[in-house]
């Protein structure tokens, strides 16, 4: 066991903690799939991330990158091994290469259309409807349309619509 910086807490390689005042390891509760416990330290509490104790304890971060990645993917698994310091682009890259992260059709950030919405823009535009007049109905441009109907935007929706 390390000490987690000038405090009065343990931590161990396999991600527990242990407190000096309490005489016990510490339980840990989750927060959004992450570990998480509330220390007192200097007569205030602070919730800690238990895989960034962690990292900070045991793994050197010469390049100072701001965050700690999950290698395994298992946000619960806070062991040495499961664990590095990322960049915040490295982060993201790593979740979406290894899928932890869904960030197509209607989980994208900046989506403005539902399924439903693209399922009636193929039927429209299968009547005859310009693109147009299918840009002003959802009120998004006729470039969209185009990349809808096309297959080059909401590609997996398209594939099953038109096979």
């Amino acid at each position: 066991m390390k000490r987690f910086r000038d405090t009065k807490y343990l931590v161990t390689r396999d991600g527990n903690v242990w407190s000096e005042i309490h005489n016990r390891f510490l339980k840990q509760t989750t927060e959004n799939g992450y570990m998480i416990l509330n220390l007192r330290i200097d007569s205030k509490t602070y919730k800690k991330y238990v895989h960034r104790m962690v990292a900070e304890v045991y793994i050197p971060n010469p390049d100072n990158k701001p965050e700690v990645n999950h290698t395994y993917g298992d946000k619960s698994d806070n062991r040495v091994e499961n664990l590095e310091w990322n960049t915040r682009l490295e982060n993201m890259q790593h979740a979406y290469k290894n899928g932890l992260i869904n960030n197509t059709g209607e989980l994208h950030g900046h989506s403005q259309l539902t399924e439903a919405d693209i399922l009636e823009i193929y039927k429209l535009k299968d009547s005859g409807l310009k693109q147009r007049e299918i840009a002003k109905r959802f009120s998004i441009s006729e470039n969209q349309v185009s990349l809808i109907v096309r297959g080059k935007s909401w590609s997996d929706l398209y594939k099953q619509h038109y096979g």
